[in-house]
């Protein structure tokens, strides 16, 4: 699959008011929302304001986001869930089994501090986290995850895309070879949903989330989260409400305790739930295989003409281990004035861990990719 047309991709930016003022390279801090979006949004909350409760479809809505969510995710709708954040997706393991002083979880300590704080948390409670090192290298593979397992392991935790360097970790291995020991597999992929096309039924992992913030463009306050048929049958719910508790309620109130639902304890915010739904529909009319191909070609060309200027790349150029990130890093030149020199040109991107962080999307044009490398100090 090719990147997409420059006729295309300007078709898209108009979508995106955003390009108006900025050249947008910092999707893996924060998505800007489509007017699509904005719209379904707006809508959604215009109805709250003049309809009664049952006519506004608080949870028919959330039906219909399932559907788009999985049709994004290739699974069945029955395995999403809706929660509130990426975090809240991990807590169905950290929350949802019986722990013993002793147990083991494997992490990895290059990851997101939000990804390690669930785990971390568990020490009060005699539970040991192992952390696979770093060493230098922007990257792990399977096998230093197999030289941490235990009798004693339960977890392993670790991000799909890592949120400073973007290596794309090999959670499909890693699911094979803690499948057979009754090991959990949690998935932080709120840096890979929505630019690379991934199928989280052929990872192998027990539990997938993505808050909808990043790259799938879709604002705070919902989460969409896989959870394999492991997880749907033997995790408890971590919080029970009127929605997902078992003979609660009037009876004329439609229990959803089946598949994923369960984890469900109320009705996600309306607005962004229709703000969602618009933005994955947007994503889904370009193709996510074509999202994907697209951000690769304009990393390839930024990395390539970065390097000329003397920057080292420190993310994995590795086919398999590639993102929509890319981490820069200048042998004499400072980071922080670097970032500050393309903050002045009006380029978002991120600083982290002593790297600028580039993160495109498939609005981003060729045009971005000429004023970005123009303005990196060399």
């Amino acid at each position: 699959m090719r990147r997409i047309s420059a006729a295309h991709v300007e078709q898209w930016r108009d979508e995106f008011p955003i390009v108006q003022s900025w050249t947008y390279f910092d999707h893996a801090t924060f998505g800007p929302t489509p007017l699509a979006h904005v719209r379904a949004s707006q809508d959604a909350a215009t109805r709250m304001s003049e309809l009664p409760i049952a006519q506004i479809g608080g949870s028919a809505s959330m039906e219909k986001l399932r559907s788009e969510a999985a049709k994004l995710l290739h699974c069945d709708s029955d395995h999403v869930a809706l929660l509130k954040c990426t975090s809240e997706g991990i807590d169905l393991v950290t929350q949802g089994i019986d722990w013993h002083e002793g147990d083991e979880v494997i992490c990895y300590e290059g990851d997101f501090p939000g990804t390690l704080a669930p785990w971390t948390a568990l020490r009060s409670r005699g539970v040991v986290v192992r952390m696979v090192p770093d060493l230098g290298r922007s990257r792990f593979d399977v096998g230093d995850v197999e030289a941490l397992i235990t009798g004693r392991t339960r977890v392993v935790c670790v991000s799909l895309v890592n949120a400073d360097h973007g290596f794309r970790a090999p959670i499909a291995e890693i699911a094979a070879l803690a499948r057979p020991r009754g090991i959990w597999v949690a998935v932080d992929a709120v840096q890979a949903i929505g630019s690379l096309d991934v199928d989280v039924v052929s990872m192998g992992a027990d539990i997938i989330a993505a808050h909808g913030y990043k790259f799938l463009l879709s604002g705070f306050g919902v989460a969409i989260v896989y959870c394999s048929t492991r997880a749907v049958e033997e995790l408890r719910a971590p919080q029970i409400g009127w929605k997902n508790a078992v003979g609660a309620g009037p009876v004329d109130i439609p229990l959803t305790k089946g598949g994923a639902r369960r984890f469900e304890s109320t009705v996600a915010a309306i607005p962004v739930v229709a703000g969602m739904r618009a933005s994955i529909g947007l994503l889904q009319e370009v193709g996510l295989a074509q999202v994907e191909a697209h951000i690769s070609a304009v990393l390839d060309e930024v990395a390539g003409s970065a390097s000329a200027k003397g920057y080292r790349v420190r993310s994995s150029r590795v086919e398999a281990e590639r993102s929509a990130i890319l981490s820069l890093v200048h042998p004499s030149l400072s980071s922080v004035s670097v970032h500050a020199t393309l903050q002045e040109a009006q380029i978002a991107c991120a600083l982290r861990n002593d790297a600028i962080r580039i993160a495109p999307h498939f609005y981003t044009s060729a045009a971005d990719v000429a004023k970005l490398v123009d303005a990196l100090p060399a």
